[in-house]
């Protein structure tokens, strides 16, 4: 937790269940992103498998807390009232983010006032007024 931002612009979050095949990808893709102000939670929802000991060997990086299986809607909560940003990022346990994805969206979220911004997400952002696309050309990082 060391190296994540004090007061981070954006919170992402990653509800877990018996993710351990999957989780490290997911991490990684965080941890890899170009935009650096950011912190990261995982939710982990009561898993059975290693997922703990996974998430755990990245502790100086995120966030990591338990709790007794409630369903991934009961993580994304918790991770919610954990977060400390100003914005909230939901990654799956089994997904990821390609390399400039938060350096755009962030952008989109600063050109854009917020009186006409509704939501962004992958690489478009929508706008109340007319949507206008946010091409993101970053690597994934797998690993």
């Amino acid at each position: 937790m060391s190296k994540m931002a004090e007061n981070p612009q954006i919170s992402v979050i990653i509800p877990a269940y018996n993710g351990s095949l999957y989780i490290r990808p997911a991490i990684a893709s965080v941890l890899h992103q170009t935009y650096r102000d950011w912190e990261l939670i995982v939710v982990d929802d009561g898993s059975t498998d290693n997922t703990r000991q996974i998430v755990q060997q990245y502790e100086d990086k995120l966030r990591y807390l338990y709790q007794e299986n409630q369903g991934v809607a009961a993580a994304r909560n918790r991770g919610i009232l954990e977060a400390k940003g100003e914005l909230i990022a939901f990654l799956d346990q089994d997904d990821f983010f390609c390399l400039t994805s938060w350096r755009y969206r962030w952008l989109g979220f600063k050109n854009t006032p917020v009186s006409e911004l509704s939501i962004v997400f992958g690489g478009l952002s929508i706008n109340k007024v007319k949507p206008f696309p946010i091409y993101n050309r970053g690597r994934a990082y797998p690993n």
